[in-house]
């Protein structure tokens, strides 16, 4: 059983962590986003202190900016990066319409 333990005043409170009970706040907005322990833990290593999770809304803006020029830079970005990962690792894409 996994929980967390909090003191408070002279009683520990122990609550215990189940898959309907675990959350994170985005650190953009403060939203409350529903965590999958499973899926956290399936990457392998996990450093609670430094893990950032954010909502659909402010990762959007995170990802894509906030206006049309900063959305223009992150997709050149993208593409830039797609473009050096296919030559370092000699992949072919092809692209069907």
């Amino acid at each position: 059983m996994f929980y967390v333990k909090a003191r408070m005043g002279e009683v520990d409170l122990k609550v215990q962590l189940t898959g309907d009970n675990l959350f994170a706040a985005c650190p953009k907005c403060g939203k409350e986003i529903p965590i999958n322990l499973s899926n956290l833990l399936a990457d392998g290593e996990v450093d609670f202190n430094n893990i950032r999770v954010y909502c659909g809304n402010c990762i959007s803006k995170k990802l894509w900016g906030e206006t049309k020029e900063e959305t223009v830079l992150a997709v050149d970005q993208i593409r830039n990066e797609m473009r050096n990962y296919i030559q370092s690792t000699n992949t072919y894409i092809c692209i069907d319409s």
